[in-house]
């Protein structure tokens, strides 16, 4: 009989549902999982015992982020002279808003990922699994990444439902265009959605914006109740590659995300529909 070897995950966090949450989101039945809610704790935790990877989330309090990760780095680098002890992998999670300098601090820690809350299920335990079984460092960008702009919520749940059904697809919709902007730095984008609609500019704003100060190159839709045609114009100029009014025929447009995602182009437009019942009216 062959013996399964757990490993061992340790989740730190700030809140007990944060920390279950994310334990729920690692779907490995080899994975022993353990939990801290301070940072000294986790440093005690992490110090103390053998780890194959640390969950952690930057809403500890008590400590920096930065701080927990460089005292469990010099602590296991003090201890390779008497013991041999694989890497520690570690992915960190945060809200949106997270500094530029507290990232690069991070990617100097040899932190595996960085993950903006909230997490893709299917993202996330791909790189749970792709880290604790050896990837580590690994950067390839094989999953189809879409950015949505959208300030209703009920907006931003709909077009991640409507997209999970398609293989290789991950959706990350934020309400606002800070947002937006901190996702396409830390995260390779594929096709940007955006609303002109937004509460911190007007979308071609945004989208001027993206292009000049984040030399963007991916494809961009924009999907809006405004139907303007000096605005859908002005779209155009910035490169827009389709400008679609709502109300949208769900199986068409997925169509042409699929056909934009695999091609780098538009293939057709999804036309006005009749009114039925799986349109969609935000």
């Amino acid at each position: 009989m062959e013996w399964k070897q757990n490993k061992h995950v340790l989740i730190a966090g700030g809140s007990k549902a944060a920390l279950l949450s994310i334990g729920t989101l690692i779907n490995q039945d080899d994975c022993e999982i353990h939990y801290s809610h301070s940072g000294e704790e986790t440093v005690a935790i992490a110090t103390g015992q053998t780890f194959d990877l640390m969950v952690l989330d930057l809403s500890l309090l008590d400590m920096p982020g930065t701080e927990i990760i460089q005292k469990i780095r010099e602590y296991r680098r003090d201890m390779e002279s008497v013991v041999s002890t694989a890497p520690l992998r570690i992915i960190v999670t945060h809200t949106p808003g997270l500094e530029k300098s507290v990232h690069s601090a991070l990617l100097q820690l040899d932190v595996s990922a960085v993950f903006c809350k909230p997490l893709t299920r299917s993202t996330f335990s791909v790189a749970v699994n792709s880290i604790i079984q050896g990837a580590g460092q690994t950067k390839t960008h094989t999953t189809k990444r879409v950015l949505a702009v959208d300030p209703e919520q009920r907006v931003r749940v709909l077009y991640k439902n409507m997209l999970s059904d398609i293989d290789e697809i991950e959706v990350i919709a934020v309400e606002n265009c800070y947002s937006a902007l901190e996702t396409i730095e830390l995260y390779d984008v594929d096709l940007l959605i955006t609303e002109q609609n937004l509460p911190d500019m007007t979308g071609n704003e945004f989208i001027k914006t993206v292009k000049e100060e984040a030399g963007a190159t991916f494809a961009i839709f924009v999907v809006s109740s405004n139907s303007s045609k000096e605005i859908i114009e002005e779209a155009k100029k910035l490169g827009v590659q389709e400008y679609i009014t709502k109300p949208f025929k769900l199986e068409e447009f997925k169509k042409l995300i699929r056909d934009t995602l695999s091609s780098g182009k538009p293939v057709s437009k999804p036309k006005k529909p009749e009114p039925k019942a799986e349109e969609v009216k935000p």
